[in-house]
């Protein structure tokens, strides 16, 4: 066997074992081990505690049990803006969805049973109509995320942030 492929079987086993073990243990947390340098004062290869990390910023504390964190999302969950952000942000994404299956699939269905028609020339030029009209596929593209990050930007944004100051402070 060549050695890269043993390399690769290797790293198949290895990310088995890892998925088998988090299946069978989902709620145990892993075990992080210290680096070969940095903040951390334990020996490669040694468990790294909280109290190690709490010192960082942006680690979580001890005070972070997936109890409290699980409270928080049902908390969230239950928010009536939550319910209303969940209904725009999908609403609006399959509506963007569907509308460029709807061009995408129209250009392709052109191709496939109307191919006299892309091929008329514009002009006196070699171009066909076919060029400009999948130009116009990518453009649309482009315009319908634009949109999104538009709209996520201004509207889901501010409800996400007016979710969390309710629900986190509590």
């Amino acid at each position: 066997m060549a050695p890269r492929a043993r390399r690769d079987l290797r790293c198949i086993k290895r990310w088995c074992a890892v998925s088998l073990a988090s299946v069978v243990r989902p709620r145990q947390r892993p075990v992080r081990l210290a680096p070969d340098t940095g903040p951390l004062s334990q020996p490669r290869g040694q468990p790294v505690t909280d109290a190690a990390i709490a010192h960082r910023p942006g680690a979580r504390t001890t005070a972070d049990t997936p109890q409290q964190l699980d409270a928080v999302t049902a908390r969230i969950r239950a928010n009536p803006k939550y319910q209303e952000l969940r209904r725009k942000r999908n609403g609006f994404g399959w509506a963007l969805c569907l509308a460029m299956l709807v061009v995408y699939y129209g250009y392709i269905a052109l191709i496939a049973f109307n191919k006299p028609f892309l091929s008329q020339p514009i002009g006196a030029g070699v171009t066909t109509l076919g060029v400009p009209i999948g130009m116009g596929v990518i453009v649309f593209t482009v315009v319908i995320t634009g949109l999104y990050v538009r709209r996520a930007n201004a509207e889901f944004d501010a409800l996400t942030r007016a979710i969390l100051e309710e629900e986190v402070k509590q």
